[in-house]
């Protein structure tokens, strides 16, 4: 929310709810009045899947300088470690929803 407006301060609406929010919560005029916004364009999310469990995954944000406001997330685990052992079955499993005649998918 502090992103967007820090991209267009003029914008009314959102100006407008963030006062209702800092007039009505102490919590958030603390938070919003020391809250510093910084875009990450790489890093690692931490992720539960509930079959395969806890993965540790890397990302990446990609600008798309010919579409201005346009990015390309990648999001790949580390080679040659539980995360990627995960992802590499997850992955064997759309692999074979995508070979399985939709008749075997269905039971009809």
């Amino acid at each position: 929310m502090r992103l967007m407006a820090g991209q267009d301060p003029t914008d009314r609406a959102l100006m407008a709810l963030v006062g209702e929010l800092a007039t009505r919560s102490n919590e958030f005029r603390t938070w919003w009045g020391g809250h510093t916004v910084r875009t990450h364009s790489t890093g690692t999310k931490n992720i539960h899947h509930p079959i395969v469990g806890d993965m540790t995954i890397g990302y990446e944000v990609l600008a798309l300088a010919s579409t201005p406001g346009l990015s390309l997330m990648t999001y790949l685990p580390e080679p040659a470690t539980p995360s990627a052992d995960a992802m590499n079955l997850l992955r064997s499993w759309t692999a074979n929803e995508a070979h399985t005649p939709d008749s075997a998918r269905t039971g009809h």
